[in-house]
């Protein structure tokens, strides 16, 4: 109780601003069956009134794991046009994909890419590559799951005609809590200092 009181509390108090990163850890917190599954999803929104707007993203994600390999990908697509006068508000796309290979129970090592372009924050690319290891620290099905994970990342960015490349640090630390039947509480927290 004084973990998830304290994760609380942190989660609440330091800012949730973040210039290059964007979780992809799902709530879920059993062990995922065996196989692959996937989702899409859509959101298309039309507004008038003061404003005149449409917009719409679409995704997907596609899972899979075999034996003690976990692997995934996703995207997302955003667009959106105001009508009046009419022109281009929003216009990004991301990619996602990560691999996870279990050693023992409480440790495993995991890679990943990660892709983004974004025209309305002159962003041309940013694209990440990177490695680490993963930490079990507790873990009780269908109550709780807590992670830590420590690594390295080298990011590519394309950002205002301006080229660079560094090298980042990527700790971070999970806390996933089955409250009740409907109610789950994921709490994510990453730190990705540049190493230069």
């Amino acid at each position: 109780m004084v973990l998830l009181r304290a994760t609380l509390g942190l989660a609440l108090a330091l800012p949730v601003a973040a210039a290059a990163y964007e979780s992809v850890e799902t709530d879920a917190i059993n062990t995922p069956d065996q196989g692959g599954h996937g989702s899409i999803s859509a959101i298309l929104d039309g507004r008038s009134g003061n404003t005149d707007r449409e917009n719409y993203t679409v995704g997907g994600r596609v899972d899979y794991r075999s034996r003690e390999t976990d692997m995934f990908a996703l995207v997302e697509h955003s667009h959106a046009t105001a009508l009046t006068p009419e022109q281009e508000v929003e216009d990004s796309s991301w990619a996602h994909a990560r691999y996870r290979d279990e050693f023992k129970h409480a440790l495993a090592a995991e890679a990943f890419v990660d892709a983004r372009k974004d025209d309305f924050q002159l962003l041309d690319s940013r694209t990440q590559l990177g490695f680490g290891a993963r930490f079990t620290l507790n873990y009780e099905q269908d109550v709780r799951a807590v992670y830590a994970g420590f690594g390295v990342l080298h990011e590519w960015e394309d950002q205002a005609n301006q080229d660079e490349h560094y090298w980042r640090l990527n700790p971070y630390f999970t806390y996933k809590r089955q409250i009740n039947e409907q109610l789950r509480l994921l709490t994510h927290l990453a730190y990705q200092p540049s190493l230069d």
